[in-house]
């Protein structure tokens, strides 16, 4: 998932014992960037999609489409993308209701962040936890929740921050140090991220934010 111009780049393993296949789709985010941006957040630039998911059937009709000549005019591709992406967020949803059916080390490992969520907790320190080594935790990690660890985290954290919104009168410093973070503009900035508001604007808002499993459910 590449932002153009940025840097990035990709390399093709020499053990590897299939070839690569390229599916691009490129595409101007403006009228979905919220979207692209949380996917980017949640599943990070290099996500594992597997090959019979809906968005990758999705992208080989649109590339079948496109080399057909039925992508006629500007709405027809704008429809194409916009449902790619959407497909995208629906992926993300159904993996993290899907929990009973992860492998063991990943239950293990979010139970974990779910228990410990007010610590400083690091990669490394997860999976070595889940004795895996962190390549392989990762990707197993982002395969099975949809998220990256550090996007889980953040997630969890935002959950209880909003339920000590809602229900304390902690200051925000107070409540960003007991959900985890080093400092109360670094909590802001994260729960902004994911809600779009700041904790002050949630603390005090009416019935558009009225929820407290924003996340999970």
């Amino acid at each position: 998932m590449a932002e153009i111009p940025g840097v990035h780049r990709y390399y093709y393993h020499s053990a590897s014992k299939e070839p690569w296949e390229f599916l691009f789709l490129l595409f101007r985010p403006t009228l979905i960037l919220p979207h692209w941006r949380k996917f980017l957040r949640e599943a990070g630039e290099v996500p594992y999609l597997p090959a019979d998911c809906t968005p990758i059937r999705l992208l080989r009709m649109i590339v079948t489409d496109a080399a057909a000549g039925r992508i006629t005019d500007p709405l027809i591709a704008s429809s194409s993308v916009y449902q790619f992406m959407t497909e995208l967020t629906r992926l993300q949803k159904t993996t993290l209701r899907n929990r009973e059916n992860w492998s063991e080390n990943i239950q293990i490992a979010v139970e974990y962040i779910e228990n410990n969520y007010s610590k400083m907790i690091s990669i490394d320190h997860l999976a070595e936890h889940v004795s895996l080594s962190k390549y392989h935790f990762i990707r197993r990690f982002s395969s099975s929740t949809g998220l990256t660890p550090g996007a889980y985290l953040t997630r969890v954290r935002t959950e209880k921050a909003m339920e000590l919104l809602r229900g304390t009168t902690f200051s925000i410093e107070v409540i960003a140090e007991q959900v985890g973070y080093s400092s109360g503009s670094y909590f802001i900035k994260a729960f902004r991220s994911i809600t779009g508001v700041t904790p002050g604007e949630f603390r005090s808002g009416g019935e558009s934010l009225v929820y407290r499993k924003l996340f999970f459910d």
